[in-house]
């Protein structure tokens, strides 16, 4: 006798996956859609509230953040973005500047800052001191495949980069060209005694008296590392690439 016939059926369901990355990890707070300088400032304001605690992602979709103007400062200098005092991750878009004034963008003071697939461009600019884009005091700067373009700051240097509080400076396969510091670092002027790590990146096209992409004037506690980085085209009086003063 033959076994019955019997029919196999497969159930599929499908269940909707969100994207990787949404705009925020504290979704009704932080805007759901950022597009405005406006919507950013919004944006890190929520991250750093009681109501997003630990640490939130920012997503920017692709899109392009154009500073005219700076709504808080830094030691007198204009900045565009409130000091960065909880752990916050931007990434996936672009963060420049339209303005005859500088405008210098974040401070990092107190926490952790990751940049993740950003541009950041033509930060900086007359009347910025140090660090065009990004100063770095007592927190720690991470940096992956981010592209910091045409920053500057002409009164002093750290032209994309100034860290020097107590915090450290991390970039992995980033690109720095075209930025520019008035006395010392065009790309990077690095003061903490922290540790400053730089692995698989390009420095191009920068211009400082010392140190052409890179000035670091920090003491023996520090471990400085830079691995597997390209230097083409800076041009300084002291070092047309790194320049180092006090350690041994």
């Amino acid at each position: 006798m033959l076994p019955a016939p019997f029919v196999l059926i497969l159930l599929l369901v499908f269940i909707p996956i969100s994207p990787l990355y949404a705009a925020s990890t504290c979704a009704g707070f932080i805007p759901a859609s950022i597009t405005t300088p406006a919507n950013l400032i919004a944006a890190v304001n929520a991250a750093q509230s009681a109501s997003c605690p630990g640490a939130d992602t920012i997503d920017l979709a692709g899109n392009t953040i154009t500073f005219t103007t700076a709504g808080f400062t830094d030691g007198g200098e204009d900045l565009a973005l409130p000091a960065i005092t909880t752990p916050i991750t931007i990434m996936n878009g672009t963060i420049t500047r339209s303005s005859a004034a500088g405008i210098k963008f974040l401070v990092v003071a107190g926490s952790n800052l990751t940049l993740d697939n950003l541009t950041v461009s033509n930060g900086g600019g007359p009347g910025i001191g140090g660090g065009g884009a990004i100063r770095v005091g007592d927190g720690n700067l991470i940096v992956t495949n981010t592209s910091f373009l045409s920053n500057s700051a002409p009164t002093y240097g750290g032209g994309a980069i100034l860290a020097n509080g107590t915090g450290s400076l991390t970039i992995r396969d980033s690109l720095f060209r075209w930025n520019e510091g008035g006395l010392s670092g065009g790309a990077i002027n690095m003061q903490s005694e922290s540790p400053l790590t730089v692995d698989r990146t390009r420095f191009e096209r920068h211009n400082a008296p010392a140190g052409a992409s890179i000035m670091v004037s920090a003491t023996d506690n520090a471990m400085n590392t830079v691995r597997d980085s390209l230097f083409v085209g800076n041009s300084g009086a002291l070092g047309n690439s790194i320049y180092t003063v006090g350690l041994n």
